[in-house]
C-alpha cells in the first residue's frame, strides 16, 4: 500500500509472554484483554468482551462484576470504549465504500487549483449511524425540523437540570 500510512492509537497496552518465551502485544479487542486488565473481576480467566458474544440467560447467582462497586464503573467505561473502538475500526476500514457528499467537496477542492488537499476535511468521515458524530447530529436536527414542519412549532421549550 504505497502512499498510505496507518496510525494505531493504543489506549491500553498489554504485553503477554507466550509459552515459547517471546513477548506478544494483544489488542484491546482480544477476548483475554478484560480478564488480564481486571483479574479481580475474572478470577477464573473467563473470556471478556468479544465480537458476536452469545447471549445467555441470567441465573440467580452472585455476580462479582455487578457487585464490585467503583471497579465495576471503571470496567463499564473500558468495555464501552472497546465497543466504540470496534465500531470506529469498522468505519475506518470501510471508508472507500461509504457514499458521502463530503467526498464530493474534497473533489471540488482538488479541481479548484488546490492540489494539496491534505489539510481539507477530516481523515475519517463518520456516517450518520455513528452516535454522537457530526452527521448523526445533523440527521437528528433534520428530523426535529421535519417534525416541526408537520406538527407545528412548539409553544414552550422547557429544560430540566
Amino acid at each position: 500500500m504505497e502512499g498510505h500510512t496507518t496510525y494505531h492509537l493504543l489506549l491500553r497496552d498489554i504485553v503477554v509472554q507466550t509459552s515459547t518465551g517471546s513477548l506478544r502485544r494483544i489488542s484491546e479487542l482480544h477476548p483475554s484483554h478484560l480478564p488480564l486488565q481486571y483479574p479481580l473481576l475474572f478470577p477464573y480467566g473467563d473470556d471478556g468482551y468479544r465480537v458476536d458474544i452469545p447471549h445467555r440467560d441470567r441465573d440467580q447467582y452472585f455476580s462479582l462484576i455487578l457487585n464490585s462497586k467503583r471497579l465495576f464503573q471503571q470496567f463499564l467505561v473500558d468495555a464501552y470504549t472497546m465497543i466504540e473502538s470496534k465500531r470506529l475500526h469498522i468505519i475506518r476500514s470501510k471508508q472507500q465504500i461509504l457514499r458521502c457528499e463530503s467526498y464530493e467537496n474534497l473533489r471540488n477542492q482538488q479541481d479548484l487549483e488546490n492540489k494539496d488537499i491534505s489539510n481539507v476535511g477530516q481523515p475519517v468521515i463518520l456516517p450518520s449511524s455513528f452516535t454522537g458524530g457530526a452527521h448523526y447530529m445533523m440527521q437528528k436536527n433534520f428530523d426535529a425540523m421535519s417534525l416541526c414542519k408537520w406538527f407545528g412549532y412548539p409553544d414552550f421549550f422547557i429544560t430540566f437540570t
